[in-house]
Formats: structure tokens, C-alpha cells, sequence
């Protein structure tokens, strides 16, 4: 920090404030990415669970009303 004495502003207190500012923005962005890295995996996995059942819950209910045809020749 700049002494009592002096209003004066040096260099590397300025560096050495960047630094620090820089590592919490690191640090922030970092634990987005992992946050929302995880809830896309989480989103895609529910997507993909979604379809299998309507997919199995569409061939089931296909099987129980399918009609059958009969054909006859005289």
C-alpha cells in the first residue's frame, strides 16, 4: 500500500492488485465451467432417458393394439 507520507501510487502495487484480481476471476470462471459442464452431462443424460422410455412405451403400446389381417383366397 502506498506509505502515509506519499499519495504517490506505485507500479507495483498496482501489479500486484491486478494479480489478485486476476486469480479471483480465474477461480470464478473455473467453478462455472465445472457447474455447468455437469449440468449439460445432467441435461443430456435426462434427454436421452427420456426418449428410451417413450421409445419403449411406444413398441409396448403397439404390440397390445396391433390389428391382425387375415387373408383368405377362395
Amino acid at each position: 500500500m502506498a506509505s502515509s507520507n506519499s499519495n504517490k501510487i506505485e507500479i507495483s502495487e498496482i501489479e500486484t492488485r491486478l494479480r489478485d484480481l486476476d486469480k479471483k476471476i480465474t477461480g470464478t470462471v473455473e467453478g462455472v465451467r465445472s457447474s455447468a459442464s455437469k449440468a449439460s452431462v445432467a441435461g443430456a443424460a435426462a434427454v436421452v432417458l427420456v426418449i428410451v422410455i417413450a421409445y419403449f412405451l411406444g413398441r409396448r403400446k403397439g404390440k397390445l393394439s396391433s390389428t391382425i389381417v387375415e387373408i383368405r383366397r377362395s
